[in-house]
Order: structure tokens, then sequence, then C-alpha cells
């Protein structure tokens, strides 16, 4: 026996050293002070086992309550700031329940020879279990010393009872089992004190808190008192946002988090019932004996709430190519989401309305910036872009195309004999037939009252000059879609060839316009579309 409480005596030194290089935990302290004295408890008591004479054996047993006094005070406040993470020092009334027993405890004992109210005159040595052993006559002094200590192992039983009801499932399991460690030394005491029961003679409390102190090590050595990882899976499971729903292999209903249980219903009489019993679940019937993803559903609506579903299987441990002992069923709510969608699919529609609405306003705008409002062909603005273009295009293909200046013949008069009105819907007209003459990439435009400007790309000089000669034709007959109001119109064109070496658009314009008054002096009713002298004088031909 004495080479066991040394041993004991050795191990709880080790841990002491141990815990004093760990990194800080709340009441490390606290728990080193229990290692402490438990070292001198079982001291103590080493001693008094190795003792001969009763004298010797009395007087450890008054050398060990400091420490049985000390131990319990500071494991209740260990647990208490363990177990609620408190890291501040200790306040006075702190100090004061850790001190104040211990000291009224030892000076009761210490005194004993002078009142002997600790231990009785009938205290004696007698065989116990084939070891000489003291046999106390225990006085009320001992009496209340252990009833004090009773109530400090009854507070931190108390810390732990408070643990277990304040905290939420995820940390209940750690309180029970803090429970269980702090009665284990209360259940030992009783059995010594009120049945006398005994180790080798000796009182079991001692090793039951030895026992206590190094699963507290080791579970803080293992970091599984309080497991920051166990914790987070319970918190996924209790806190998750989806209601989680676990079944058997058989398919019938283990559990379900509390989410699942306001969702679905499931109350402790559904428990082990099929799983297909609750409200829209009927889908899950052969989920258990056949499992096949493809077969289960994707979604489930559960009155105005929809649901994504996800179904794992629950693998057996080492044996993953057997059947699934079960299924863990996720019910993810995904109303708001799908509302949102909703809102942004329906925004983005809108949106694409309006941007084709933009759209569409932009290339009316830039329509009427474009086109001239009267006869519908363009106007002047775009003139210049078009004769660039069309002149890059011309020294890339080595080709060339004709520039023609279109003037209607005499519009004054007709202005003046019939009428704006009348002269309004000859441009229209005289605009819209000459439009349906020329080829869909032809431009045309309207550059003044009664003129008009037509680019024929890839076109010679002389077929730009006999299709307007014909179509001067065609409006004095009567096969062609003439003019609506009675007039006669004719018109002057000058025409001039554009390849790479011609200059810019104004030059060729200026050519181009000469010419056309060249054709009005020269009788009018003609395309010219060569060069002659030209006279400097202009009369007022129009």
């Amino acid at each position: 026996m004495g080479l066991f409480i040394f041993a004991l005596i050795a191990g709880i030194a080790l841990m002491n050293l141990w815990l004093r290089k760990q990194p800080f935990f709340p009441g490390r302290k606290l728990f080193v002070a229990c290692t402490y004295s438990m070292i001198l408890w079982l001291l103590a008591v080493l001693a008094e086992s190795l003792s001969p004479s009763l004298d010797c054996k009395v007087f450890w047993a008054y050398a060990a309550w400091p420490a049985i006094a000390l131990l319990p005070s500071c494991w209740a406040l260990f647990l208490r700031r363990y177990a609620y993470t408190i890291q501040r020092p200790l306040g006075p009334w702190e100090l004061v329940f850790l001190v104040a027993g211990p000291l009224i405890i030892t000076a009761m004992a210490f005194s004993n020879p002078w009142h002997g109210l600790f231990y009785g005159d009938a205290t004696r040595l007698a065989d116990i279990d084939g070891h000489a052993g003291a046999v106390f006559d225990h006085g009320p002094f001992f009496e209340l010393a252990v009833g004090y200590l009773y109530v400090v192992m009854g507070a931190a039983i108390g810390v732990v009872i408070a643990g277990i009801r304040r905290s939420d499932r995820t940390h209940q399991s750690y309180f029970i089992f803090l429970l269980a460690l702090s009665v284990m030394p209360l259940v030992a005491n009783s059995f010594y004190v009120v049945f006398g029961f005994t180790i080798a003679g000796l009182d079991p409390t001692p090793f039951a808190f030895t026992a206590v102190l190094g699963m507290i090590v080791w579970l803080i050595y293992t970091e599984r008192l309080f497991d920051i990882a166990a914790i987070a899976k319970d918190l996924l499971y209790y806190g998750s946002w989806n209601s989680v729903l676990v079944i058997g292999a058989d398919g019938r209903i283990i559990g379900g988090n509390p989410r699942a249980k306001a969702l679905l219903g499931l109350d402790a009489t559904r428990i082990g019932m099929p799983v297909e019993s609750l409200p829209h679940l009927s889908d899950f019937a052969g989920t258990a004996r056949a499992f096949a993803e493809d077969r289960l559903p994707e979604s489930l609506k559960i009155g105005h709430r929809h649901m994504s579903v996800q179904v794992t299987p629950i693998l057996r441990p080492f044996d993953y190519g057997a059947a699934p002992m079960g299924f863990l069923i996720q019910l993810n709510d995904t109303t708001e989401l799908r509302l949102a969608n909703m809102k942004l699919q329906a925004a983005l529609n809108l949106n694409e309305i309006r941007l084709k609405e933009i759209s569409e306003l932009r290339d009316d705008l830039e329509r009427q910036l474009l086109v001239d409002p009267l006869t519908g062909v363009l106007n002047r603005r775009s003139i210049e872009a078009t004769f660039t273009r069309l002149a890059d295009a011309t020294r890339i293909e080595k080709s060339s195309f004709v520039v023609a200046i279109i003037d209607i013949d005499h519009f004054k008069k007709i202005n003046d004999n019939y009428g704006h009105a009348v002269g309004d819907r000859v441009l229209r007209d005289f605009a819209r037939l000459l439009r349906a003459r020329l080829d869909v990439e032809w431009p045309l435009f309207r550059v003044g009252g009664e003129e008009f400007v037509v680019f024929f790309p890839r076109c010679r000089m002389e077929w730009a000059a006999e299709l307007l000669d014909r179509f001067r034709s065609d409006l004095q007959t009567d096969a062609f879609p003439r003019l609506r109001d009675p007039v006669s119109v004719t018109f002057s064109a000058g025409l001039v060839d554009v390849d790479g070496e011609n200059p810019g658009f104004s030059e060729i314009y200026k050519k181009a316009d000469e010419r056309m008054y060249r054709a009005k002096m020269e009788g009018r009713g003609r395309t010219i579309y060569w060069d002659d002298v030209l006279p400097e004088f202009r009369s007022d031909l129009a």
C-alpha cells in the first residue's frame, strides 16, 4: 500500500509539472492548487499508514486536514471558472471562501489535544484488513468539519447542475460528465463515514479525488473535456438553419433537430415510425430499402415553403461496402432565395425591356438626326463619313465609285404655282421613286431644298449616268409610277468618278456641283459627267 500511495504521489507531482507548462486555461492555478493539496493529503496518508504508534497516526491525521479542507474549496472554484470560462482574478468573497474554511478546520484539528472535540478519547489501534490502523472516535468538531466539506462539495455539484440547466444541448453532456466526477469523491467519503468502507484500512476519499484529478488532466491533455470539434458538430446539428432528420436502415425515424421538429411536427410519438408517415415525405418510402439519389426529389414544397433536399447515407465504420446504417435527410429552406431569384428575374426582365426601349429611342434619335424628316432619305450629317468609308474601300479594292448631285428643275415655280404643300409632296414622291430605282446599298442624301446626292459604289460613270437618264425618262411616261401631283418633273445631274487618287469630299462635291450647274446651263433635264470649261458667272437657274 505504501508503494501504491508513493506511486500516486509521484504521478500527481508529474501532472503538476506538466500543468505548469501548459497554455493558460480558465482556473488553471486553482487546479494546480488541487494537485498540491492532493500531494499533501497523500503524503499524510502515507505517513499515517507507515506509522506504528497511535500518537503518530493521530498526528498525521491532523496534518492531513489542511489539504482535506483546501482541496474541495479549490475544486469548487476551479469547476466554476473552467465550466463558465471565467478568467478574471479571484474576488474578495472567493478568497474568503478559499482561505477561511481550511484555516478554521486546521485550527480545530491541531487544537484537539486541548479540547478533545475533534477526535475523542476512544480513538484506538485495531487490526484492519491485516494492518494496524487507527479507529478514530469522531467528535463534534469532526462532524462540523465534514459537514462543511459536504457543503463545499455540494456547492461544486450545484455549479455543475446550474451549468446543465443553463446550457443548451451542445454542452449538456460535458456538464453531466463534470457532475459525475464531482459526485465520485463524495460517494467514496459517504461510504467511509456511514459504512466504514476502507481501502487497506485507509479512507478511500483521497484515492477517489486522485482518480478524478487524473481524469481531468487526461481530458485536458486530449482536449476532450470541452472538445471544440465535438461542440461544433453539435452546433451544426442543433443550431443548423437546415431541418435535419435521421432515419434508420429500416426507414424508421431516429430523431431530428429542433428545426425539423418544428417544420414536420416531429414529436416523441413519431419516433420509431416510418419516415413516410410524416407529411410531405411520402417520396422517401424507399430510401432505406434502395438508396438511389437519382430517384429522390431534389425539392419539396411544405405549405408555402420551398425546400431543397439532400440525403446522405450513414455508412458503417470499417465496412463501407455494406448497406448504410441509416440516412441523414437535410431540408434547406430556399423560399426566400426563390423569391429573391423571382424578384431578380423580374427586375432583369424589366431592365431588358427598358434597355430595349432605350435602344429603340436611341436608334430613333439617330434616325432623326441622320434622316431627312420630309423625304425619309439620309440628310447631310453623315454624308462625309459615308464618303470617307466608301473612298477607303475603293482604295483597298482598287475600284471606283460615282458621286452624283441631282437638282429638280424649276422647283421654285412649282412652289409658286401650286403651293408649298404640293412642293413637299413632289419632294417626297421624287425621293421615293429615286430610292426605288437605286440598289439598297447605294446611299441617297437630301442636302438642300430640292438637291439630292447619290453614291454609286463599285459602279462606272457611264452606268450611273445611264440609270439617271432612264429614271428621268420614266418620270414622263405613264408606264412608270408617276408623281401624284399633276406637274411635270425633270432634274439635272452632275457626276464625278472617285478613285484612290482623287482628293477629299469637298473637292469631289464641288466638282459634281459644277457639272450639275453646267447641266442646267445647257438646258436642264440632262446629266453631265465630263469636264468642259465652265463659265465664271452662274446665273440664277433655279
